[in-house]
């Protein structure tokens, strides 16, 4: 119990001073789906993932316990999760190395190949993606034909949230806001994942659309 109790002690210190901070809940997943985070673990980035029960229940995909059931059956975790009404649930410690990114390599320096885990903190939206990005994830075209249209891709109140906690990242950790820094998990794994990809606006969090974009969106 010392370890929650740090944790919402710092949450709560983060807030302060916060304009608009979310609300955060905390959710955590059992320690085994996670590791510690050794001294060389140093935290250099960030990803961002999109993640739905949509192949389960495609009319109801956000629920998050089911979500969070789908990470344990997978075998992985995440540290934040924001759902659709931009609640924030903290589901693996910072300290932990959460298992979001699995096998892949950076497409620049540092490049990571499949160590991105430890050096990273994951952060998973509640969102779906078009009919060829869910296909990959092998969802066919009648299961996502049957997801109601105003439940594809972000809601609204999901990016004020996502831009505080990045906030509190770039703060603590000393990380730089470039998309060199903030990465979607098709950038380190794009065979296999196409998250959080085109429905995502990157600029609504102050971020180009791609790494190699320049010029950034206050």
């Amino acid at each position: 119990m010392g370890k929650l109790a740090i944790l919402l002690v710092m949450l709560a210190a983060v807030a302060v001073g916060a304009v608009d901070p979310p609300k955060i809940e905390l959710r955590l997943m059992p320690f085994n789906y996670s590791a510690p985070r050794m001294k060389d673990d140093t935290v250099t980035h960030i990803m961002v993932h999109f993640s739905s029960a949509c192949d389960l229940h495609p009319k109801t995909p956000y629920d998050v316990e089911e979500n969070i059931g789908k990470y344990l059956q997978y075998g992985v975790s995440t540290h934040y999760l924001i759902d659709r009404e931009g609640v924030l649930y903290v589901v693996t410690p910072e300290e932990r190395i959460a298992w979001h990114a699995g096998r892949g390599k950076l497409p620049f320096e540092p490049y990571y190949e499949n160590m991105f885990n430890h050096h990273s903190i994951g952060i998973e939206l509640l969102g779906i993606g078009t009919a060829e990005e869910l296909a990959v994830l092998g969802v066919n075209q009648e299961t996502y034909d049957q997801i109601p249209k105003e439940l594809l891709g972000f809601a609204d109140a999901q990016y004020p949230t996502l831009t505080w906690l990045l906030d509190q990242l770039y703060g603590r950790y000393n990380i730089p806001k470039d998309r060199y820094h903030v990465v979607a998990h098709s950038e380190y794994a794009p065979t296999r994942r196409p998250d959080p990809g085109v429905l995502f606006d990157w600029t609504r969090i102050g971020l180009p659309m791609k790494p190699e974009d320049k010029k950034q969106t206050q």
